[in-house]
């Protein structure tokens, strides 16, 4: 997989499960990757794609601190 290779909304509810209210939610805390703009960066309702290489390093991390919390927890 490249750095740089992008997922569009769909592949991004996909791979997280979240609603995109959410994900705006998380994004704005700081707490999820940040989404781009594609496309043409002056439009209102431009296409918003994201990092696939951030998205999924943010999941491993979800599963870290989740094994990490069970384990304190044992």
């Amino acid at each position: 997989m490249s750095d740089h290779e992008i997922v569009l909304e769909p592949e991004c509810r996909e791979l997280t499960r979240l609603h995109p209210s959410t994900r705006w939610r998380l994004e704005k805390q700081g707490k999820f990757p940040r989404s781009f703009k594609i496309g043409d960066p002056d439009a209102i309702n431009g296409r918003k794609a994201w990092s696939k290489a951030e998205i999924l390093t943010w999941l491993a991390e979800r599963m870290d601190a989740r094994k990490t919390a069970e384990n304190n927890a044992a």
